[in-house]
């Protein structure tokens, strides 16, 4: 049977800046495929796929492919023909910063043991943090930025208060990445500013800084490439950049070594901290009709301490970050690659590795489909998660997206609005949990049904699932 792919891949001017869904489409493709094509431009886009439809007709030896895959950068699907210029936003015509310094050692750390002490602590490393506490005191407060990730988001060894002292002593911003893999919070943990998803807005945030500290992060970039939007989130000069990189430093002892040189260790949290450090507080429960905010509160108000919140919420959890900071302290993971579908089978992983801590999964409806069947083995493994589906019964996310690529929208129902619709049918998550083996299945349309049942739920042995309706 003859298959032209048509494979969509990330804008050809945002390629280099390696964004998070990166990836050699072309390596995967040529093992399935008898030809491989790339379009260079939108001119030769009907021409490239007339010839795959040629190639595919054609017979093969025995066991041969009848696969053509046509990879399409985003950008040439959006130009009109190759005679417009290159879709290059005027953000990346201005002169990129160089990559920032990063400290380095001759042999790298073994992370295993953990300790409070570098494999080799080295005069080069003590210097670097000499010289980066310098930078960041010298800085006006306010200006100075510390992005995090990894390791720095962990509360172990005392990572997080060690972090949260040094942005008090220093005046610096706390902000973690965006699509981070996970973040130790609640009262007496610092509370970081996550990075916006878009890229226009990340930008803006991060324009106001003049100095910043990335601690086992990535410099972030755009997820996807869109027209005039920026790639690279940071513009600052390479002198105005400090990197530390678990690969080559061991980043517990870095930050308390960090917190030395900056005086930090006089910062008590509650006290001095200058609001760094979240303080308890749990937002009261609202009444009547859900919403995605009000679900979220629910949550926040009834979550039990130590709890692993697996995050994959997208548009239905925005809420979530900020009325959660106050709560007794707890994980909270979320996506890591930009590729939706983890949830479950990431809270499946969460309840093997801690039996006993409690799981809260907050759902997106859209892409729990993706892997169902992790409850059928929350059911066998008898997990102790509690599944909540954000019922909106869209792709609000793609939709999101749409928009920011302006697709047009013509009459009342378009392709793009069709194909971003999961209420026609509707998903009877109740149902398909059922079918599944999960026992308690509900499904909660107000506040106060959903409060009563997440109470339930967390009470009882073995898996639960809520569908809100939104």
């Amino acid at each position: 049977m003859p298959v032209v792919n048509l494979v969509g891949c990330m804008a050809s001017w945002h390629e280099a800046a390696d964004p998070l869904l990166n990836m050699d489409i072309n390596a995967l493709a040529k093992a399935v495929s008898t030809s491989v094509s790339v379009i260079s431009s939108a001119a030769n886009l009907a021409s490239e796929i007339s010839a795959a439809c040629t190639v595919t007709r054609k017979s093969q030896p025995a066991g041969g492919s009848r696969i053509s895959t046509v990879i399409i950068p985003h950008d040439h699907t959006w130009k009109q023909d190759s005679s417009e210029s290159p879709a290059t936003p005027a953000a990346l015509q201005a002169k990129q910063a160089k990559p920032a310094e990063t400290i380095t050692t001759n042999q790298p750390c073994n992370p295993q043991p953990r300790t409070l002490q570098p494999c080799n602590p080295q005069p080069a490393a003590v210097l670097f943090l000499t010289s980066c506490a310098k930078a960041l005191k010298a800085c006006p407060g306010g200006q100075s930025a510390i992005y995090c990730g990894g390791q720095a988001l962990l509360r172990d060894h005392g990572s997080l208060v060690h972090l949260g002292r040094i942005a008090a002593a220093t005046g610096a911003t706390l902000i973690c990445e965006n699509a981070f893999p996970r973040v130790d919070r609640g009262a007496g943990l610092p509370h970081f500013q996550r990075l916006a998803y878009f890229p226009q807005e990340a930008a803006k945030e991060l324009s106001r800084f003049s100095l910043m500290v990335a601690i086992d992060a990535r410099l972030p970039v755009a997820m996807f490439g869109y027209k005039g939007g920026p790639s690279q989130l940071v513009t600052l000069p390479e002198d105005s950049i400090w990197q530390l990189d678990s690969s080559c430093i061991d980043i517990p002892w870095a930050l308390q070594e960090l917190a030395q040189q900056t005086a930090a260790e006089s910062i008590i949290p509650g006290h001095n901290c200058h609001g760094v450090f979240a303080t308890a507080g749990r937002p009261c429960i609202p009444s009547g009709k859900l919403t995605a905010r009000s679900m979220c509160a629910v949550i926040a108000h009834v979550q039990p301490e130590d709890a692993i919140i697996v995050d994959e919420s997208l548009t239905s959890g925005g809420a979530y970050w900020d009325l959660s900071k106050g709560c007794p302290r707890f994980s909270h993971l979320t996506l890591t690659g930009g590729a939706i579908g983890s949830g479950p089978p990431l809270a499946v992983g969460a309840a093997i590795a801690c039996p006993d801590r409690p799981v809260i999964n907050i759902q997106a409806d859209g892409s729990a489909m993706y892997a169902l069947q992790a409850l059928w083995t929350q059911v066998r493994e008898e997990l102790q998660v509690v599944t909540i589906i954000c019922a909106n019964r869209t792709y609000a996310i793609l939709k999101l997206e749409l928009a920011r690529q302006k697709i047009p929208h013509r009459g009342q129902a378009t392709t793009s609005q069709a194909l971003t619709d999961i209420g026609r049918p509707c998903i009877d998550w109740v149902l398909l949990a059922g079918g599944m083996g999960v026992q308690r299945a509900i499904k909660a349309c107000t506040v106060e049904e959903l409060a009563t049942a997440l109470n339930q739920a967390l009470l009882c042995k073995g898996p639960t699932l809520i569908e809100c309706l939104l």
